[in-house]
């Protein structure tokens, strides 16, 4: 039996290969039993529906400075910081042309990198 823990946003903290007491599964925010294993990295929790479901893949759009097709609540990691898009889509701002890589993450969604090509806007 194995035991998936997950934290507040849904995300998958943990797989459990054996047992836990209820008591124990408490401090989490949910906890779900399954036979056999599954990636925790491919699971989350939808607290609406109660239940667990799989990752899907991203879908972004990639084009010059911007991505886009991205859901509310995405995180980007770029450049060494973290920034949340809620509105679809992320702009970037360069001084020189470059291409730079951005992690997208979402709870819903499997983790992706993506490579921005960017131009100097000024």
């Amino acid at each position: 039996m194995t035991i998936l823990v997950f934290e507040a946003s849904g995300r998958c903290i943990m797989a459990i290969d054996g047992e836990m007491s209820d008591e124990q599964l408490a401090v989490y925010r949910a906890a779900v039993r399954i036979d056999g294993y599954v990636n925790p990295d491919t699971v989350w929790y939808d607290f609406d529906r109660g239940g667990m479901g799989y990752r899907r893949e991203f879908n972004p759009v990639v084009s010059i400075n911007t991505v886009n097709n991205l859901p509310p609540g995405t995180k980007a990691f770029v450049k060494g910081e973290y920034v949340e898009v809620n509105d679809g889509s992320l702009e970037l701002e360069v001084d020189y042309p470059e291409t730079i890589p951005v992690v997208l993450m979402h709870v819903r969604l499997l983790d992706k990198t993506v490579m921005v090509p960017c131009e100097a806007t000024s």
